[in-house]
């Protein structure tokens, strides 16, 4: 993962459209594989189905247990379709919803990592 060298103040309102939309930054995942350990995901809502927009699990962040969730876009046409182009659903809602009363009943903290268009309006 590289990280920017130019200072954000020096950005245009294009450039930063163009960084935010660039197709090699980091998603979800990639965070999750650099910065957490021990990843541990929570699967379904328990009422309908599994959301594969919604990352949710548990990890280790810094030694400290910790609920991670954040949703995943896909990078390519195959992995973005699978994942709704990053697009929740209802059932990706009660999942998150589920991960923090885990994370409640646990005492650990939750983490979020939002890079979101929306929710799916269908």
């Amino acid at each position: 993962m590289e990280t920017a060298t130019q200072p954000k103040q020096s950005l245009s309102a294009w450039q930063r459209t163009e960084l935010a939309r660039n197709p090699n930054r980091p998603y979800t995942m990639d965070f999750i594989e650099h910065i957490f350990t021990e990843w541990s995901e929570v699967h379904g809502d328990r009422r309908f189905a599994d959301d594969p927009a919604l990352l949710c699990g548990m990890a280790r962040f810094r030694g400290h247990e910790v609920m991670l969730i954040g949703n995943q876009k896909g990078r390519d046409t195959k992995q973005k379709v699978a994942r709704n182009f990053g697009m929740s659903n209802p059932e990706g809602f009660r999942k998150a919803l589920r991960c923090m009363k885990l994370a409640e009943k646990f005492g650990r903290p939750v983490i979020t990592l939002v890079d979101i268009v929306g929710a799916y309006p269908g």
